[in-house]
């Protein structure tokens, strides 16, 4: 399965690998300089941006049939094609619509002019005027060190890491940042405060009730341990009182166990 990439530029590599040098017979003329291209290629590679390259088909078959002086090997110009997923074109259409469709800039030098004037008569379904004339605008060009194939682009082009993004959340500063972040660390802990001593209440809790049912376990009471029914009483002055029900009602009451008999009277439990 190929990995999708996730494209910034475009280039028009035949804007790049074509170059007026003069050729053995001292006059000058278009040629196709391989490095140029390979020298694109490692400037994006080393910024880490995704860049779609596109390449006219006749560059490609100048350089194979011998009608343009090609520098290079054509098998290092394969090589390139094969290897970075270039896309060979018949003409520029395709190129601009990858643009605009993903919205993203040119790296070229080319102006468009045939293009934007409508005097070119190849045209691209869905590409008008205002669609070159808006690419030509935001075209990143470049240029080449002197006496050399190594490509310099603008400085507009960062590496991916620089590349600016709208931020998810806005980011405070100063002594706000500071505030806020002792305000959420307070609030963190009052509520961690909070559960503690709601745990601890609980615990203590089932620790009074276990005490409570041992007590009676091991108390004078005649009554059916496994007949006895936890219960809540509440007197007459409002308080609850922890109770079981059994053959006779035991309510705990200053640390110890009162029966009182139903319908009877009321006895303290050793």
């Amino acid at each position: 399965m190929t990995e999708k990439v996730d494209y910034e530029y475009a280039l028009d590599g035949s804007n790049v690998i074509n170059h007026m040098r003069k050729g053995d017979d001292g006059k000058s003329a278009a040629h196709i300089v391989v490095a140029r291209l390979d020298s694109a290629i490692s400037v994006f590679k080393n910024l880490g941006v995704g860049c779609k390259i596109f390449l006219d088909e006749a560059t490609l078959q100048q350089a194979k049939k011998g009608k343009r002086p090609l520098v290079g090997s054509l098998e290092d110009l394969q090589s390139l094609i094969d290897e970075n997923n270039i896309e060979t074109i018949h003409h520029d259409g395709p190129m601009a619509m990858f643009a605009i469709k993903n919205k993203i800039p040119i790296v070229t030098n080319d102006q468009f002019k045939g293009w934007i004037s409508g005097k070119t008569k190849i045209k691209q379904e869905g590409v008008t005027p205002e669609d070159w004339k808006n690419l030509g605008e935001q075209k990143i060009g470049f240029k080449f060190a002197k006496n050399s194939d190594e490509i310099i682009i603008d400085t507009k082009i960062q590496s991916k890491s620089t590349i600016s993004k709208e931020p998810k959340t806005k980011v405070l500063e100063g002594s706000n940042y500071l505030d806020h972040i002792r305000s959420r660390l307070q609030s963190l802990d009052d509520r961690t405060q909070s559960q503690t001593t709601k745990i601890n209440n609980i615990n203590s809790i089932l620790q009074d009730l276990s005490s409570l049912v041992k007590d009676l376990g091991t108390s004078g009471t005649n009554s059916n341990s496994s007949a006895l029914i936890p219960c809540k009483f509440e007197d007459e002055f409002g308080q609850s009182h922890l109770c079981l029900l059994g053959e006779n009602l035991h309510i705990w009451q200053d640390g110890k166990w009162i029966e009182i008999e139903i319908g009877g009277n009321t006895k303290l439990l050793d």
